[in-house]
C-alpha cells in the first residue's frame, strides 16, 4: 500500500502522548485515515472531542479540525490496527535503576502483534537501547504475528526530532533518520514520513538510527556536564560562567552549552544509560551523568550557605519553576523535583510557583504573591520568561528573608534589597 502512496492510507498510532498525538494530528491534516491508541480512556476522550490532553501551542485546532473532519478518532481497542497500512509505536521509555523499562513497549508489540496483517509497516519512534527493533520488537511481533519481519510486514525506527513547545514545527521540518530491518522496510518508512515531513529524510539501519537518536542528546548531556564543570571552575574563581561561555562561544567552532542547576527531560538524563545498556564500557558517560544529577544539590548547598549555614528547618523556600524547561508544563526528570526533596530532608517548608504548571507531585503550588509571603529565600529552577519580568521589590515587602540562589543565570545583579547568589556566578558567591 506505500509503495506509490497514492491512496488514502490507514494509520494506526500507538501512544497519544507528546510525541504520538501531533505525529496523528500531521498525519491526518495530510489527508490520511489515522486512528489513536492509547491505554488511556480519559486521554481517549478528550481527543475525540477535539480537546488537548497537554499543552503544546497549535496542537489543539489541528486535532480538533482532524477529528470535526473524521479524518482521525481515538480507541484504546488493538483491533483497530487489524487492516493498518502503518502503525507508528509513540511508547514511553522511562528508566529504572539505570536501565530501559521496556514494559510499555513490550505490552503494545504483544497487543498488536496478532492484529497485524501482511504488508503492514511498523515503525517504532520511541527512544531506546541499541538494538531493540532488531531484537525484542522484531520477536514479538514475529511471533504473535506468524509473519515474517522484512519479508511479510515491515519493520522500521524513525526517532523523533522534536521539543515541547515546538513539536508541530520541528515534525514537518527537521530531517528525519528511518533505519530499517532491511532496505525495503527503509524505503516504505521513508515514503510514509515524507507525507508529513519537509525535512530530507535519510535511510539506514534500525541500529544505527537507535544510535543516532541517543547520540544526539548525549551530545547535549555531555556538552551540558562540561559547562557545569565550568561553572563550578567559576564559582571558585571569582568569575560569571555565563560571560565565559558567551564569550567563549563567540569562536566560529566553539558552542558551549548553558549550565545551570540540573538536566531534566525523557531524553538527555536517560539516553547515556540506554546506550552503556548496549555498550556498557564508557568511561566518559557515567561522569557526566554524575555531574549533571549533582547540580540540583550543589544549588541546595548554594541556599544553605547564602541562608547562613545553618540547619534549614522552619525555613520557607520558594522555587521558581518545576518543569523540566521554559514555556511547557512538563516535569518529567524535572531537577525541581531532587532540589525540593533536599531542601525538605534539611527541614525547610517548599513553596513552588509556575505559570505552566497546574499540579505538582514533590512541592505546594501556589501564586508568587502567596507563596513569597513569610519566605526567606527564593531559588530560579526554570527560565520562564514571566520570571524575568517579577517585579522583585514587591516579592521583598512579603518576604521574611532577601536571599535569591539562581540557578539559569535569569538575574544580571541582585535586585535592590537582595542577596543574590547563583551556579557559576563566582562574580556573586
Amino acid at each position: 500500500m506505500l509503495e506509490g502512496v497514492e491512496t488514502v492510507l490507514k494509520i494506526c498510532v500507538v501512544g497519544l502522548g507528546y510525541i504520538g498525538l501531533p505525529a496523528a494530528c500531521l498525519f491526518a491534516d495530510a489527508g490520511e485515515r489515522v486512528v489513536g491508541i492509547d491505554a488511556s480512556s480519559e486521554r481517549v476522550a478528550l481527543v475525540n472531542e477535539g480537546k488537548q490532553p497537554f499543552p503544546e501551542p497549535g496542537l489543539e485546532q489541528i486535532l480538533s479540525r482532524n477529528v470535526s473532519a473524521k479524518r482521525l478518532r481515538a480507541s484504546t481497542d488493538y483491533k483497530e490496527c487489524k487492516d493498518a497500512d502503518a502503525v507508528l509505536l509513540c511508547l514511553p521509555t522511562p528508566i529504572t535503576d539505570k536501565k530501559m523499562d521496556s514494559s510499555f513497549l513490550r505490552a503494545a508489540c504483544a497487543s498488536l502483534a496478532p492484529r497485524l496483517r501482511a504488508g503492514c509497516l511498523v515503525v517504532l519512534e520511541s527512544t531506546v537501547s541499541p538494538g531493540t527493533t532488531r531484537g525484542f520488537v522484531r520477536e514479538l511481533l514475529e511471533r504473535g504475528s506468524g509473519l515474517k519481519a522484512g519479508k511479510d510486514f515491515f519493520l522500521a525506527h524513525c526517532p523523533e526530532r522534536a521539543i515541547p513547545g515546538n513539536t508541530l514545527r520541528e515534525m514537518r521540518e527537521n530531517e528525519r533518520v528511518v533505519g530499517g530491518i532491511n532496505a525495503e522496510s527503509a524505503a516504505r518508512a521513508k515514503k510514509l514520513y515524507s507525507l508529513i515531513c519537509k525535512g530530507e529524510i535519510a535511510e539506514t539501519n534500525c541500529t544505527t538510527s537507535e544510535f543516532v537518536k541517543l547520540a544526539e542528546n548525549i551530545y547535549r548531556d555531555v556538552n551540558i556536564a562540561l559547562a557545569n564543570d565550568f561553572a563550578l571552575a567559576a564559582e571558585r574563581l571569582g568569575v560569571s560562567v555565563f560571560d565565559v561561555v558567551r564569550l567563549a562561544n563567540k569562536h566560529p567552532r566553539v558552542h558551549l552549552h548553558a549550565p545551570g542547576a540540573g538536566v531534566g527531560g525523557h531524553c538527555i538524563p536517560l539516553d547515556s544509560w540506554f546506550l552503556m545498556e548496549a555498550y556498557g564500557d564508557s568511561r566518559l558517560l557515567p561522569l557526566c551523568r554524575q555531574i549533571n544529577d549533582s547540580m540540583p544539590l550543589h544549588a541546595a548547598r548554594l541556599l544553605k550557605q547564602a541562608l547562613g549555614g545553618g540547619s534549614l528547618k522552619g525555613k520557607k523556600i520558594v522555587l521558581l519553576g518545576v518543569s523540566f524547561k521554559p514555556e511547557i508544563d512538563d516535569q518529567r526528570a524535572t531537577p525541581a523535583e531532587p532540589l525540593a526533596l533536599a531542601l525538605k530532608k534539611e527541614g525547610a517548608a517548599v513553596v513552588a510557583v509556575d505559570p505552566f504548571v497546574k499540579k505538582c507531585v514533590f512541592a505546594e503550588l501556589a501564586p508568587l504573591d502567596a507563596a513569597a509571603e513569610g519566605a526567606d529565600a527564593v531559588a530560579i529552577v526554570t527560565a520562564h520568561s514571566a520570571f524575568q519580568k517579577i517585579k522583585w521589590s514587591d516579592v521583598r515587602k512579603k518576604m521574611r528573608g532577601n536571599v535569591i540562589v539562581d540557578g539559569r543565570g535569569v538575574l544580571k545583579k541582585a535586585p535592590e534589597g537582595f542577596v543574590l547568589r547563583g551556579v557559576g556566578r563566582g562574580d556573586l558567591n
